[in-house]
């Protein structure tokens, strides 16, 4: 199975009205110009009747705008991601086992944040890092 997503913006400022810290022609922050992924999965059954299960995911965001303000302007490079899981089903259907891995580049980037002008500070929350596990499910009939 593969699932592809685009996302495609060209966002810009017509008009501002009132508008001091930003200009007609600027792009909306938090925008990025291109977005995509791409995941990978293949599904086997082995000659037990057991599932397995292997997944791969790759994202890609651009660079953008993370504040408008011309005093404060800042900006996130962009960055990409990857994640992987092989998952083990057993042949009752009873349960599952999975290894799994996110962020497995360890991208550093920040994936929200709020500027109070105000009291001049800049409020960001930083993107997990890399992160592996393992996960089982017991399921009852």
């Amino acid at each position: 199975q593969i699932d592809f997503t685009v996302g495609v913006l060209d966002t810009e400022y017509t008009s501002v009205g009132q508008a001091t810290q930003i200009a007609v022609g600027d792009t909306f922050q938090q925008a990025p110009d291109l977005t995509y992924s791409i995941g990978l999965q293949h599904n086997a059954t082995l000659a037990n009747g057991a599932g397995v299960t292997t997944r791969f995911d790759y994202g890609f965001v651009d660079d953008y705008v993370r504040v408008r303000e011309s005093q404060r302007q800042s900006f996130q490079k962009s960055y990409a991601k990857v994640n992987a899981r092989i998952t083990y089903g057993a042949p009752d259907g009873n349960w599952r086992v999975a290894v799994f891995g996110t962020n497995l580049t360890d991208e550093r980037y920040l994936n929200s944040g709020f500027l109070s002008t105000g009291f001049a500070f800049d409020l960001a929350t930083v993107a997990r890092p890399r992160e592996v596990g393992v996960s089982m499910e017991f399921f009852l009939d």
